[in-house]
């Protein structure tokens, strides 16, 4: 056997292989030939002569060179050998899954650190597989792999996860987090975290590092602390927080404090630990000597109680000088003041919703204490309701015209009123509208609809109203303010503007039922706002025929189809339309100039 070759492939058994596929006999098929030539040469041999025969020794050397095998045959019997050793060591990996739930072998493993190798090295030969480049992986191996939840690719953050799962079981057995560094149950994990905390260091610093303030929050979560001092060292942190102290009269060292970047850091763990200490944990490096000592020169647990303190004195501040507290949201005099106001409200909304909030019930007894209103348009609907018990008092009515000049704000809160009581009776969300608000409107006149018996009858019966006013006049447009029937006219708008809501696929009143009896008596849904007869006079000729019609019947309400003059009742309607535009703040071809003119009309005659 050739011993060089022997060396190279291992063992016997691949050395045979090799014999086979050649077609040769293997070493222990020649071992049984040599032995039976043993036996016949030692009854032949003569020991007084050794003949050597050139010729047989360059017979031996072809025979050495027939030995070796093609490089073919070398590739077939290393494939053999790998194949093998790659079965084994995938039977090696499936029992470690068995037992660890994943694949992830870490790379020096102890109890098998070659299994660690080749997890490593299958990982590497996928990856020169996807890359298109010569590798020893095989789509069987990779199904194989698959199979058993083999992971390709090892991500960070799932295995950062993973240490992290493992802290928080180590924390609920130990009740704190200070893993040590060479822990014998989880050795990876104590590692894991004392880089945690080097990676943090170099976060504070501004330099490269993996955590995040995620990561951070996600720590601190856990009562994780950044720093492990020893009793000396707190001591010199206390005293450098003293020298803090005595330069800038109080202890808020930021986190990141440039002159003593560990002073903030550590200022930081002191409130985490404190925090940690109250939750009764008996490992969070906190003791009530060093909360005494803290507590003597001002320390706050609480960073924000200082600033919360500045604001509320600045809000006394605003009370004394206004009356109130109401802060506006953009107070040009102090905006972060009225930021504050409006932050205060907020969080007592969430207190008294039981979700997480700042706010406290010392501060809740403070901030009334000054006369703080917590809901502000509780206050600001009493103003309005005053506001227009006023208006009352002046006109005779509630009816406040939307864009009423003299005070904008009380039109627009007055079309509100009216808005929210119709959803309140629809038993939609209503704002704030309550029936002592109702009460307290009704008791003033206020009208909840312009014409005040359209609830008394239902549809069907305006609709017989609108037959016998087409049975009367010959058409269904009836006059805006008709005298003889003035909640018809605003039942008759009402249908247009609740079909043009149908049609825009908005929620409606109107149904295809009633569309079709309204069709069926000629009721027209769209009014051409422009007539050819209008046209042939101008604005002021025909606001001359008005006045001869005033001058004759007294009024203005000329009928849409006016006898004598039946363009000039459509006239009147288009300017009441037009005014109505106008009101909405959209394009009109009405103007104050014409308003004018023709409320003196109305008025004077004239």
């Amino acid at each position: 056997m050739n011993y060089a070759w022997k060396t190279v492939y291992g063992d016997q058994r691949l050395y045979d292989l090799a014999r086979q596929l050649r077609g040769e006999s293997t070493d222990s098929e020649e071992e049984e030939v040599n032995a039976e030539d043993d036996d016949y040469s030692d009854d032949n041999d003569s020991d007084d002569y050794e003949f050597v025969n050139e010729e047989d020794e360059d017979d031996d050397d072809e025979e050495e060179k027939e030995d070796a095998l093609s490089s073919e045959e070398e590739d077939e019997v290393k494939d053999y050998k790998y194949s093998e050793i790659w079965q084994e060591r995938y039977k090696q990996l499936k029992e470690y899954k068995a037992e660890n739930g994943h694949c992830n072998v870490p790379q020096r493993y102890e109890p098998n650190k070659a299994l660690g190798t080749w997890v490593r090295r299958q990982r590497q030969e996928y990856r020169k597989m996807s890359e298109g480049a010569h590798s020893s992986m095989t789509d069987e191996q990779v199904e194989k792999l698959e199979s058993i939840g083999f992971v390709w690719v090892l991500r960070s953050k799932d295995t950062w996860n993973e240490r992290y799962e493992q802290l928080k079981e180590f924390k609920t057995e130990h009740g704190h987090c200070n893993v040590p560094q060479h822990y014998e149950s989880n050795k990876a994990l104590g590692k894991w975290v004392s880089a945690q905390r080097q990676e943090y260091n170099l976060m504070s610093k501004g330099l490269k590092s993996s955590m995040t303030d995620e990561r951070v929050a996600k720590l601190e979560s856990l009562g994780f602390l950044w720093v492990i001092l020893s009793k000396d060292t707190w001591n010199k942190r206390l005293e450098e927080l003293k020298e803090f102290k005595t330069k800038h009269e109080h202890c808020i060292v930021p986190r990141h404090y440039g002159p003593n970047k560990a002073l903030g850091v550590w200022v930081q763990a002191q409130r985490t630990r404190y925090r940690l200490m109250k939750e009764g944990s008996k490992c969070c490096g906190m003791t009530e000597e060093r909360v005494k000592k803290l507590q003597s020169i001002g320390f706050l647990w609480n960073p924000m109680d200082i600033f919360w303190n500045e604001r509320f004195q600045e809000l006394r501040e605003f009370k004394a000088q206004h009356g109130h507290c109401n802060v506006p949201k953009k107070y040009d005099s102090n905006k972060a003041l009225g930021m504050w106001v409006k932050t205060q409200r907020a969080q007592f909304r969430l207190m008294k919703e039981g979700l997480k909030s700042s706010m406290t019930d010392e501060r809740v007894e403070k901030l009334e204490h000054i006369g703080f209103v917590w809901n502000r348009s509780k206050d600001t609907w009493k103003e309005k309701y005053e506001e227009l018990e006023e208006y009352y008092a002046q006109h005779g009515h509630c009816n406040v015209p939307k864009r009423y000049k003299q005070n904008k704000v009380l039109g627009s809160w007055v079309h509100t009123q009216r808005k929210r009581y119709r959803l309140m009776k629809e038993g939609s969300r209503s704002g704030c509208m309550t029936e002592e608000r109702v009460k307290k409107l009704e008791n003033i006149g206020f009208e909840w609809t312009l014409f005040k018996d359209v609830q008394k009858y239902t549809w069907d019966e305006r609709l017989g109203q609108l037959k016998r006013f087409k049975a009367q006049y010959g058409h269904c447009n009836v006059p805006y303010g008709f005298e003889a029937n003035k909640a018809l006219s605003g039942w008759v708008q009402t249908q247009r503007t609740e079909y043009k809501r149908m049609l825009e696929g908005s929620k409606s009143a109107l149904t295809e039922e009633r569309v079709e009896k309204l069709v069926a008596i000629g009721f027209t849904f769209r009014l051409k706002i422009v007539d050819k007869n209008v046209q042939k006079y101008t604005w002021d000729e025909r606001l001359g025929q008005l006045k001869e019609f005033k001058a004759q019947y007294g009024h203005c309400n000329v009928p849409a189809i006016y006898e004598s003059n039946k363009s000039l009742g459509k006239w009147v309607q288009h300017q009441r339309q037009n005014y109505k535009i106008m009101l909405e703040g959209s394009k009109s071809s009405m103007t104050e100039e014409k308003v004018n003119k023709l409320e003196n009309i109305a008025l004077n005659g004239v």
